[in-house]
């Protein structure tokens, strides 16, 4: 018993910091007096779901590794970094030869390290420039199957001429190709040809 009061007083304050932005609230101390243990159980996952869970993404960590990428600014990155236990900056080309070599994938053409090559070395530069550098893959050399099939899956020849001269609309998707390879290189997503 003993344990769980203290957990629940423990969730009380932690809900003081959470709305009164890292201070001790005693209004909201007072106002948890009135709540059962489960309405402050309840109270605190909505606390948790709509104010620090939208601070934890993975859009949220691409731009925060921009910032340390290009910017030489690495807190935010850091801290994201580490939420996800996912590192951009970190190699994984061993850890992504062995799942393509399970997976069977033909290495060259479908491989992941090519993937995880185009999303460090171009990606995040277009992402950062808000640039595509290449809508025709096949004018760039070179490519395997797989980046070009994501390449055509997010810059559909239909929407070339908005992706040149809609700034807004070519970062949207720029991001989604961005989203779209780290789910598939670092949270294992399987890749849909």
């Amino acid at each position: 018993m003993h344990i769980h009061s203290n957990a629940i007083r423990t969730l009380i304050e932690h809900i003081s910091h959470i709305l009164d932005e890292n201070t001790y609230d005693f209004e909201v101390v007072l106002k948890a007096k009135d709540f059962s243990d489960d309405e402050i159980i309840a109270w605190y996952c909505e606390i948790f779901q709509t104010k620090i869970v939208p601070q934890y993404t993975i859009q949220l960590l691409i731009l925060a590794y921009l910032e340390h990428k290009f910017d030489f600014k690495s807190e935010k990155y850091r801290k994201l970094s580490r939420y996800f236990r996912i590192d951009f900056d970190k190699d994984i080309d061993q850890k992504l030869f062995e799942r393509a070599q399970k997976e069977e994938l033909d290495l060259i053409m479908y491989g992941y390290y090519a993937l995880n090559l185009y999303l460090k070395n171009v990606l995040f530069a277009n992402l950062y420039d808000n640039r595509i550098s290449n809508l025709d893959p096949h004018l760039e050399m070179p490519m395997t199957k797989a980046i070009i099939h994501f390449i055509h899956k997010h810059y559909p020849k239909e929407i070339h001429e908005k992706l040149e001269n809609d700034a807004e609309f070519r970062a949207s998707k720029i991001m989604e190709f961005v989203l779209d390879l780290v789910e598939v290189i670092y949270m294992d997503e399987p890749v849909k040809y």
